[in-house]
């Protein structure tokens, strides 16, 4: 008759050390706002802070109200109230008259042609400006290409913490708190109406807070106005 081999005691732990292990991961999903995992804040829908964005430029089809960025003009792209912060602008690189209908401007650019020839290079003829709270002098008055770390217009894409350069277009997610209110402008300096588009992202904040400081930024012999 064999002899039978002794279990280890380690193996007879085993069931008991699962079972732990599942009572302790249970007791992870308690929902007490103490102890709930802190990566939950990203999704949480917070009652107290509203939150909204501003289109601007694109008046070819679905906004029909909004200002075009044409010769010589200014234009508002924002026009925010606070207290508030500005969260995220986001920029299209600009095309320029001719290359399709003003009913269906990106007809042309979408053509056998390519973007490439329709593309007009206005990196530092369009300004940037952003007035804070009132103020006569802009915080920000930067060449939209400068701002964006793509001077000439030409850099590759790019992505970092603050600003990025997409597929024909620009983001910046440098934080903008103000008081009472934000103007957001683009001039174009050239002969030519461009077409491009653009959104502000926004959020509202505490009344209050008086630690908050002002995002300023100029560009070498950019006019403030």
């Amino acid at each position: 008759m064999a002899n039978k081999t002794a279990m280890p005691l380690w193996v007879k732990l085993i069931p008991l050390v699962l079972l732990v292990g599942l009572l302790v991961a249970a007791g992870g999903c308690q929902t007490d706002p103490e102890t709930r995992p802190r990566g939950n804040e990203l999704a949480r829908v917070r009652q107290d802070v509203r939150i909204g964005a501003a289109n601007g430029l694109w008046k070819y089809d679905a906004y029909p109200e909004l200002e075009s960025l044409d010769a010589h003009k200014t234009a508002t792209i924002a026009k925010l109230k606070g207290p508030a912060q500005i969260n995220t602008i986001h920029i299209g690189q600009t095309y320029a008259q001719p290359f399709g209908s003003v009913k269906s401007p990106m007809k042309a650019v979408r053509s056998k042609r390519g973007q490439k020839e329709v593309r007009y290079d206005t990196a530092r003829a369009v300004v940037l400006r952003i007035y804070f709270d009132g103020a006569r002098e802009p915080a920000v008055a930067v060449p939209l290409g400068d701002f964006c770390a793509d001077g000439n217009g030409k850099a590759a894409e790019f992505t970092t913490q603050f600003v990025e350069k997409g597929p024909g277009s620009y983001t910046c997610y440098m934080p903008m708190p103000f008081k009472s209110s934000a103007l957001v402008t683009m001039e174009n300096e050239t002969d030519r109406d461009l077409y491009t588009c653009s959104v502000v992202e926004w959020q509202s904040l505490p009344s209050g807070e008086s630690d908050l400081g002002y995002f300023h930024a100029a560009g070498k012999g950019t006019r403030s106005s």
